[in-house]
């Protein structure tokens, strides 16, 4: 039997990874045929059931009538048939007897079993499993969505497809997520409150006078009403500053591997969906006042939301490791151990067997290949719901 190594168990009772060694530890899968799957049909898109709904509506006498010339044609086809058939037996007879010789040579692999297998697409229900019904969700809408991706992350920022167009409206998520949720984990609530506490910079500042001083002739403005309460269009006129919420799910990796075992560290469902990301304020109420021949802006309210993109784009040559997965668990599975002050790690790029069956390795590349494979996959935009909140000190900014 060859050598164990040690790697982190998803564990969802514990709500954390589980050190695994010893005899408990994993194996690489000997059948070197036991790859990820990337082959299972994408789900139909939203149209298409309506077409089949048109081809249903077909009248009772023009179904008759066209399985009345199917039978005829049919009838004429008969002796075609019947020789091909005839071709086909004599092929089989030629060709039968090596191809059973070739497959008598195959080794017989309880590896290649169903209950081994694991497809890209079996990534929801392995994040059911874990207790992560949104995240589950979240990888559905992307698997069913039309071919959308950005080609790099500075893409990605500006909502820019492959294309080089901006994201269709299809890909803006802003229902699925909210606010109230985000603030429930304590990294994000920490966030929330550091941006309250640094609204005000000078190079925020300089944002809100670029901002404010197009509408400086109104006597006040109402932000929902000027973008059409649109979320990127809010993003993109009124945001002003931002806080950031760090860990991606290869950054939650690497501090289990630096052995900096924080509830932090945890690749929860929040760092699923979101990873890294940004908690924003954007102006949402303000007023204008005249002092002196100068103009004054007084903001009274701002928007608070989070926003990330649901994509799998990479900005290096190594594809980022998303831990190993089956229908059931993921692991962590690194090459090797490293420091706390570690940049970067090598992950083991095979299928590993453990007590919970193989897991398979999974990559940023492996969605963008299953992406142009089957022309579907939609990297998304996803905008939480707004909190406005009132300032208890309005900010006033000099135009």
């Amino acid at each position: 039997m060859a050598d164990k190594f040690p790697y982190w168990e998803s564990n969802r009772f514990l709500g954390a990874f589980v050190w695994m060694d010893g005899t408990k530890g994993a194996e690489i899968c000997p059948d070197e045929r036991v790859k990820l799957s990337l082959s299972r049909p994408p789900p139909l898109l939203p149209a298409q059931p309506a077409a089949a709904t048109a081809a249903s509506a077909e009248t009772s006498a023009e179904r008759r009538k066209r399985e009345n010339d199917e039978a005829w044609k049919n009838f004429f086809l008969v002796p075609a048939k019947v020789a091909q058939q005839m071709r086909s037996i004599k092929e089989w007879a030629e060709t039968e007897a090596p191809a059973t010789a070739r497959k008598a040579e195959e080794k017989v692999s309880k590896w290649l079993d169903d209950q081994y297998r694991f497809d890209l697409q079996d990534i929801p229900q392995t994040l059911k499993s874990l207790g992560m019904p949104k995240a589950a969700k979240m990888f559905q809408k992307w698997f069913a969505g039309s071919l959308n991706y950005s080609p790099t992350a500075q893409k990605s920022a500006q909502e820019i497809n492959q294309d080089n167009k901006p994201y269709p409206s299809s890909m803006i998520e802003d229902k699925a997520i909210t606010m109230e949720w985000v603030l429930s984990f304590s990294r994000a609530e920490e966030a929330f409150e550091t941006l309250l506490r640094n609204l005000i910079t000078q190079k925020s500042k300089e944002r809100l006078q670029k901002i404010l001083a197009p509408h400086k002739l109104k006597y006040q403005i109402s932000v929902s009403n000027i973008c059409g309460n649109q979320p990127q269009v809010i993003h993109r006129e009124f945001q002003f500053q931002y806080a950031s919420v760090e860990g991606t799910l290869s950054q939650k990796f690497l501090q289990y591997v630096s052995m900096e075992l924080t509830n932090f560290g945890i690749p929860d469902e929040l760092t699923m969906i979101l990873g890294s990301f940004n908690i924003y304020a954007a102006v949402a109420h303000a007023y204008y006042d005249d002092f002196g021949g100068r103009t004054m802006a007084t903001i009274t309210h701002v928007y608070i939301y989070a926003k990330d993109g649901f994509t799998f784009t990479d900005d290096s040559k190594v594809s980022q490791y998303l831990g190993h997965w089956n229908r059931r668990s993921v692991a962590i599975v690194p090459l090797k151990q490293v420091s706390v002050m570690a940049k970067t790690v090598d992950w083991i790029d095979y299928p590993i067997v453990t007590k919970a069956g193989v897991l398979y390795p999974v990559k940023n590349s492996d969605f963008r290949e299953w992406q142009l494979a089957h022309g579907r996959g939609g990297d998304y935009i996803i905008y939480t719901d707004r909190i406005c909140k009132r300032l208890a000190e309005p900010i006033r900014i000099f135009l």
